[in-house]
């Protein structure tokens, strides 16, 4: 299967990238690290596009969530398509946790750009396409 991993150069994408690549899937890596801006919406798709899964990971802004849209849009109805959704278990708590290294401000837009995805997932479940939500909990991806 061919899977293409935005944010696969470190943490949660890093991990999967390699789990799926040790089990003989053919990985289509897009991190800023390797030069695959996610901001850059019509190049990202582009290169999303002819996998058979998306591991929607990667989070820049709303970019996350744009890129979404853009590629359910275009697997509309094909079934044999398919997307993880990385969000995290912080959009279902009333605050914003205080963590080592991180402003409260910074902490508090991510929760609302990883809540705007799940909106999107919501609004987009029946397009077709088999899609999924994946809510980490804490996740040591980078050191602190």
């Amino acid at each position: 299967m061919k899977i293409a991993i935005t944010g696969h150069t470190a943490g949660i994408g890093q991990a999967f990238a390699r789990y799926l690549a040790n089990r003989g899937h053919d990985i289509v890596g897009l991190s800023k690290r390797d030069g695959h801006n996610i901001r850059v919406i019509p190049r990202i798709v582009e290169q999303i596009l002819p996998c058979d899964m998306w591991i929607n990971n990667a989070q820049s802004g709303y970019a996350q969530t744009e890129l979404l849209y853009k590629v359910v849009e275009a697997w509309q109805g094909d079934r044999k398509k398919m997307i993880w959704n990385i969000s995290t278990m912080m959009t279902l708590s009333s605050g914003v946790p205080d963590i080592p290294g991180q402003s409260f401000a910074s902490m508090a837009e991510y929760k609302n750009q990883k809540r705007a995805l799940e909106d999107a997932v919501r609004e987009m479940q029946y397009k077709g396409v088999n899609m999924c939500l994946i809510r980490p909990g804490a996740v040591a991806t980078q050191p602190y």
